[in-house]
């Protein structure tokens, strides 16, 4: 379903911070490499709230990933605006910077970045992109360029109502590395034209370097929020999607349903939140709400185990998949449209008529849901 959250004023209302990291490995969390710790900021911050090690994404695309965590919808049924109206409805002040061009994706998958009080992407920097093209889907800013614009901000902010700062780093997309990248856990360097699979090793220390560096970002980002404000934020740390560094052979994300490139990191601290696993991220913007309505802020976060929840997945466009998928908190269940088999949790891969009557359960059930969202997305 798509339900919105009630209505109503929250009962407590922090400071928040919401950072969603472009192709950040869930994997990238807690790693080590070459004896240093790729997320140290991170890793604080699980240390002293939550992390899930069972949040996905639906999708493999920046676009739809961004949409789905901010709307909390899938199917573009539930019109009740996002994230950004829900802290605007409740006194915020909303500040939306992101390395990319927010644009892309057209006004279908707008996530309200235009009705954020102060909104900033890569197109206010074109001339400063590390991208080599500038077209809505390439262009985009360091880390170093966001945290500038950020601090900039935070000088001039409304100290009269609570914050809610969206901040959105790109460096760990391809090509992994940049100018503004410093070697802090390895200094490989591979050049673009380089990046193939005998390189695979080189090519994974690269990204978790710049994995460090985002990590790094996070932190001084984090600083800055606390000095200004006088008090640590709430914070809340996600992605879009995975990324395959040559995993099963793919390099980058959205060609398959799979762990590598739809895991995601999920790590709160600060908010009375009940994760229930596994975590898609459409349950984000309810997860906060609801959070944020607690009479008792001071309420310890927990993780709870739901053996009947699944995260809905699909490869390609919603309306017309080339897969869909059923991630639970143990396998995933993908069908594929092509060539109309499922592929089963062992890997198997067989048509729905040669499974036997117990199995077809849940093949029916992915089936059924993906033709109601349909539906219900054709009738509004």
């Amino acid at each position: 379903g798509e339900e919105a959250a009630p209505a109503g004023r929250w009962a407590h209302r922090p400071n928040v911070v919401l950072f969603v990291l472009e192709s950040f490995r869930a994997d990238a969390v807690g790693r080590v490499v070459n004896g240093k710790r790729v997320t140290p900021s991170l890793d604080a911050l699980a240390r002293e709230g939550i992390s899930s090690s069972r949040a996905f994404s639906h999708n493999g695309y920046t676009t739809q990933s961004r949409f789905h965590l901010l709307t909390g919808s899938l199917a573009n049924v539930r019109r009740d605006g996002s994230l950004i109206d829900d802290f605007k409805s409740q006194g915020y002040q909303t500040a939306y910077f992101s390395a990319q061009d927010e644009s892309f994706g057209g006004p279908a998958l707008s996530v309200g970045f235009d009705r954020a009080e102060v909104a900033y992407d890569a197109r206010q920097d074109r001339d400063r992109r590390y991208s080599t093209y500038t077209t809505a889907g390439s262009l985009a800013v360091s880390h170093l360029t966001l945290q500038e614009r950020i601090e900039a901000f935070l000088r001039t902010r409304d100290a009269d109502r609570p914050l809610f700062l969206y901040v959105n780093f790109h460096d760990t997309h391809f090509p992994y590395h940049h100018r503004d990248i410093e070697a802090l856990v390895s200094d490989h360097e591979v050049p673009q034209r380089q990046i193939v699979p005998g390189q695979r090793a080189a090519v994974q220390e690269m990204y978790y370097n710049a994995a460090a560096n985002v990590d790094r970002a996070v932190g001084v980002t984090l600083a800055s929020v606390t000095r200004t404000l006088g008090a640590p934020p709430a914070v809340v740390v996600t992605g879009d999607h995975g990324e395959s560094l040559f995993d099963e052979g793919f390099l980058g994300h959205g060609y398959a349903l799979n762990d590598i490139q739809t895991r995601i990191p999920l790590i709160i601290r600060g908010l009375p939140v009940e994760i229930v696993e596994p975590f898609g991220q459409t349950d984000l913007r309810n997860l906060i709400g609801a959070a944020l309505s607690r009479p008792n802020p001071s309420v310890a976060p927990r993780l709870i185990d739901d053996p009947e929840k699944v995260v809905f997945q699909y490869l390609g466009n919603i309306h017309r998949p080339r897969q869909i998928g059923f991630r639970t908190g143990a396998d995933r269940l993908v069908y594929d449209f092509r060539d109309r088999r499922v592929l089963l949790p062992d890997g198997a891969s067989v048509p729905p008529e040669a499974l036997p009557e117990e199995a077809l359960g849940p093949v029916r059930r992915l089936i059924h849901l993906w033709e109601r969202m349909m539906l219900a997305r054709s009738a509004n």
